[in-house]
């Protein structure tokens, strides 16, 4: 009886396994670095500290060294993300001292996840996280302070759906190898701006991202970022030398801008990407 009810509760924990790892698998996370990572679904950043066998102050002391070690690695998984198609946080902050010392700052808003993990070489790793909203907050209004300024595309001929208002904008950009960035723009085939930091408002760029990320076109279909009723295009290609920005056909541009209410959800970052 006791051989079948272990039975029963492994086949139990290997069926909630099954169940959850298609959910995990479904967040684009980037890594950055051997110790950092970004996950672009839930927004949030991860690294790991260090603290190597032998120093001072017994287990505490290597624990103090692998938090200030995973506060490094925080603030060089933050410098390798893309801001933009052509700029990197690094390249961002080493225009401004100020912009640096803010990215400093509140890379130590972090917080310890689970509890410190003892390897068998004698060292101790200590992963910490952080919210990527809070780097957003310093990062976004300082590259964009013409934010949420554009003014829509004026179709040459009427949008191939007139009167269609949507909910949000789905991208489907796979296979165009399109890397996640904290600012990306969709362009047209005419090379002009259809999303972008000139369509945004502020507050909700700063508060969920100018997009969301996504692996599968279905679950983006339901997620409460574009609601119940989205326009979903497919990418041409991928733009830029970070390979962040996308372009859409002038056909989808003009079913997006032809009806002002959609400009609503834009302003709203109601904005996916599908990516690899």
């Amino acid at each position: 009886m006791k051989l079948r009810n272990i039975i029963i509760a492994c086949f139990a924990l290997l069926l909630l396994a099954w169940s959850v790892m298609p959910v995990m698998a479904q967040d684009v996370i980037q890594q950055i670095g051997a110790q950092g990572s970004v996950d672009w679904s839930k927004r949030m950043i991860t690294a790991t500290g260090i603290g190597e066998p032998g120093g001072k102050g017994g287990r505490a002391g290597q624990i103090l060294v692998a938090k200030n070690d995973a506060l490094r690695q925080m603030l060089a998984t933050i410098n390798g993300m893309y801001l933009d198609a052509e700029t990197t946080v690094r390249d961002f902050t080493l225009e401004s001292d100020v912009i640096r010392t803010k990215v400093e700052g509140v890379a130590r808003n972090f917080w310890q996840v689970g509890e410190p993990d003892y390897k068998s070489d004698g060292s101790i790793e200590v992963t910490m996280a952080m919210a990527l909203d809070s780097v957003t907050q310093v990062l976004i209004p300082a590259k964009f302070p013409n934010m949420g300024t554009g003014t829509p595309i004026v179709p040459p001929q009427p949008a191939p759906s007139p009167g269609q208002v949507y909910t949000g904008l789905i991208v489907d950009c796979r296979g165009m190898e399109v890397r996640p960035a904290m600012a990306p723009k969709i362009m047209n085939e005419s090379d002009t701006e259809v999303y972008g930091s000139r369509y945004v408002s502020r507050e909700y760029a700063i508060q969920q991202g100018m997009v969301g990320y996504g692996r599968n076109l279905d679950q983006a279909k339901t997620n409460d970022r574009v609601t119940d009723h989205p326009l979903i295009v497919k990418a041409l290609r991928a733009e830029g030398p970070n390979h962040t920005d996308v372009v859409i056909s002038n056909g989808d541009a003009d079913m997006l801008h032809g009806v002002s209410e959609n400009l609503s959800f834009l302003q709203k970052c109601r904005v996916m990407l599908i990516v690899d």
